[in-house]
């Protein structure tokens, strides 16, 4: 197999490059960096375009600018002055170039899949997906911004708790969910001199309020909620879902959106919800797919706004190849008995 794509790892440096062929040297790096996926060259398939709406170089650099926000105020006791967000900013400023004023490509947004700077890479992924989700909702270009620094600050409140219990290979006790609950207050303690907006202070004082009123620090329900906030629950919750954790593996889009369906109404702002799943692909291009008749296939195009009836290219039927592929477009009535039962084969 030839990588069509390079794969990198969690700090964004080139571990294959693309045109590689996967031997077993290179495997081995391959597994260290725990990526989720990887693109193979494939004559029958070239023509997909498989990536993202976000450079991974532009998230990798918001993500150093985080990793270096979150060194400097490491064990610091006052917050972060006045100026000190300009370096995230920046960043920031050039993913909201992504998607204002419109999105173009597939926003399948994956997650972090390896524990490694976790603290620096889930914030900035959930920026991305809080920006997409916003920007459907009709945010100008800057509150796109204020949006994306309040995702990527949510969690800067962390530094103030022991690393230790961030990292329990196990669910949390009571009393170490009470002290993780403090993290918002935390975090503003932190930013109140940074000059940050009132709309993203107020996001990341709510992003763990939940629309059934049982979340915290103030059991706010509905629109008691910020707008802000409530797209970062979302964000927040999808982005942790996709991402390996100590104590469970990462699940995969279409489980994760399962998921956020399941608690509409109860943990989400369901209009929020109904957007979110009409734009975000279960099935993004470039995952392989089996369908219940027995045909095996990569999607060529998720069909954004048919929820989980993205298009298939089929190479092969009950483990045979066959001779020409062929495109089925599940969103097409007439395919409504063929359902994906298999993803990732």
């Amino acid at each position: 197999m030839v990588l069509a794509t390079a794969v990198y790892d969690v700090k964004g440096v080139p571990v294959i490059n693309a045109g590689e062929a996967l031997n077993s040297s290179n495997i081995v790096l391959l597994a260290r960096t725990c990526s989720a996926e990887v693109v193979i060259e494939d004559e029958r398939t070239a023509d997909i375009v498989v990536g993202g709406i976000f450079p991974i170089d532009l998230e990798t650099k918001a993500s150093q600018a985080l990793n270096i926000l979150l060194v400097m105020h490491q064990g610091v006791t006052q917050g972060i002055q006045k100026g000190g967000l300009v370096g995230l900013t920046a960043p920031i400023n050039r993913l909201v170039d992504c998607v204002y004023p419109f999105v173009v490509g597939d926003p399948a947004i994956s997650g972090a899949h390896t524990l490694t700077g976790y603290h620096y890479v889930h914030p900035i992924k959930v920026a991305e997906l809080a920006m997409v989700i916003a920007q459907m909702a009709g945010a100008d270009k800057p509150e796109l911004t204020t949006i994306g620094l309040a995702a990527a600050l949510m969690n800067i409140g962390y530094m103030s708790l022991r690393q230790s219990l961030l990292e329990q290979p196990r669910p949390l006790e009571k009393d170490e969910w009470a002290q993780v609950h403090e993290h918002p207050a935390y975090s503003l303690a932190m930013l109140a001199e940074t000059g940050l907006p009132a709309e993203a202070t107020e996001a990341i004082a709510q992003h763990h309020e939940r629309w059934d009123g049982k979340g915290y620090p103030k059991g706010l329900k509905g629109h008691q909620i910020s707008l802000y906030a409530r797209i970062l629950g979302i964000s927040d919750a999808y982005i942790a879902l996709m991402s390996r954790r100590p104590y469970r593996p990462a699940m995969r889009p279409h489980e994760a959106i399962e998921f956020i369906i399941a608690y509409s109404g109860e943990l989400f702002d369901p209009e929020l919800v109904k957007m979110f799943v009409r734009q975000i692909p279960q099935y993004a291009a470039g995952v392989t797919v089996a369908l219940n008749t027995g045909e095996v296939g990569i999607v060529t195009n998720p069909n954004t706004g048919h929820v989980a009836r993205p298009s298939v290219r089929v190479l092969h039927i009950n483990g045979v190849p066959v001779k020409i592929p062929y495109e089925i477009d599940l969103s097409n009535p007439e395919f409504q008995r063929k359902l994906i039962v298999e993803v990732d084969i």
